[in-house]
């Protein structure tokens, strides 16, 4: 998908804050010059409040998240894979049963022999594993861009 889209295309005195970042579907090629895509580049205008500055890196399958006063703004954070973290055991395979366990059913054991119990299943060691596949939601990409003036 490409769009072409011109800064004549929108009225004058449309007015967003300098350091707004925005979802943009149109060709980077054709961005006026106060605005920049986010991209972690130096900026290198006087104008710009982000002078000597690198302004965001969000073109590595990064998306944006609100945060408190308390936490830094453009702190990263998260990853986009799914770490092989060993080996760790997974509940609902078994290899056998293993006996009984207090519980909260009543489960029947025989004739005349039913109590507060349940069945208790061993559960094998896994191994060290991938889970592998994609662990973001759906999702629809863009370009962010950020306003430097």
């Amino acid at each position: 998908m490409n769009f072409t889209i011109n800064q004549t295309d929108f009225p004058a005195e449309v007015s967003v804050p300098v350091g707004t970042i925005l979802p943009f579907i149109g060709s980077l090629n054709h961005l006026s010059d106060n605005w920049q895509p986010c991209d972690g580049r130096l900026i290198h205008n006087r104008q710009s409040p982000f002078n000597d500055q690198r302004v965001p890196n969000l073109v590595d399958d990064r998306f944006l998240m609100g945060v408190s006063p308390a936490t830094a703004v453009c702190e990263y954070g998260g990853t986009n894979a799914i770490p092989d973290d060993g080996g760790h055991n997974h509940g609902g395979v078994t290899n056998g049963f293993g006996g009984y366990q207090p519980g909260e059913i009543n489960y029947d054991r025989g004739p005349g022999r039913q109590d507060p119990f349940m069945m208790r299943f061993g559960i094998p060691e896994q191994g060290p594993h991938n889970h592998n596949g994609d662990n973001r939601p759906a999702f629809c990409g863009v370009y962010f861009i950020i306003r430097i003036f």
